[in-house]
């Protein structure tokens, strides 16, 4: 089966100095990112109105799924290009369908509205479309640390921070990092994520044991409607 790997640990400050340093000979920046390597992420994350995907992920299904809009900027009106992707999880391999928006449309918040091309990429998003009753649930916002390798070309590195959870339609503002309501991560914690085709190098396999690693099931989406408390609240479900 095709598709790729992802990796997952929770790490803190020290060790990102760890993994920095061991790596920096095999890595460089990623495109389109800024001096720090570094960009901003807001995804949209959509679900049943039992949260199905999110009982998917808590209960360690091996056949999971995330639907979700995805862009690059700190508001859904800074958005473009846009991407409405449908992620599955089948065993350990990632399988990811995206569409893609020139730029952000308030329209797109209502799963009723997407328009699909009959291509590939569009059929497996309009199939889960017509499956479930789609709504949006939660937007996940935060940094991203990203690096490439040129030995390895479908490896990519990445640290993520400053997570943040929103309620759908509500607007980012500086003061929510320092709003324990919204924040998911501690200001020295980090996801640090490995994203592969194929096997993962010697040299990367060597810097995951020198900080001490251990592989964690981490979802920033599930982090998030934890943290805003939304599972909870489903009424005759989670009450």
């Amino acid at each position: 089966m095709s598709g790729r790997i992802e990796l997952k640990y929770l790490i803190d400050w020290r060790q990102r100095e760890i993994l920095l340093n061991a790596f920096r000979p095999y890595l460089e920046a990623a495109a389109h990112t800024d001096e720090r390597a570094s960009y901003p992420i807001l995804s949209l994350y959509f679900d049943t109105p039992s949260l199905l995907f999110y009982d998917e992920k808590n209960d360690g299904e091996m056949l999971r799924s995330k639907v979700r809009l995805r862009g690059y900027g700190v508001q859904l009106e800074q958005l473009a290009p846009c991407f409405l992707e449908i992620k599955r999880k089948i065993d350990s391999r990632i399988l990811k369908f995206r569409k893609q928006f020139d730029r952000f449309d308030p329209s797109l918040v209502e799963p009723a509205n997407w328009r699909l091309e009959d291509d590939h990429q569009g059929a497996q998003i309009a199939a889960a479309l017509h499956r479930y009753r789609l709504r949006p649930v939660v937007q996940v916002l935060y940094r991203r640390e990203t690096y490439e390798s040129p030995f390895v070309r479908s490896l990519r590195l990445a640290f993520d921070s400053q997570l943040l959870a929103l309620h759908p339609g509500q607007r980012f503002e500086d003061s929510l990092f320092d709003d324990h309501r919204h924040r998911c991560l501690g200001d020295t914690q980090f996801i640090f994520e490995v994203k592969s085709d194929g096997r993962l190098p010697s040299w990367l396999l060597e810097g995951i044991r020198a900080a001490e690693l251990v592989q964690r099931a981490i979802s920033k989406y599930v982090l998030c409607v934890d943290k805003l408390g939304l599972a909870q609240k489903e009424i005759g479900v989670y009450a």
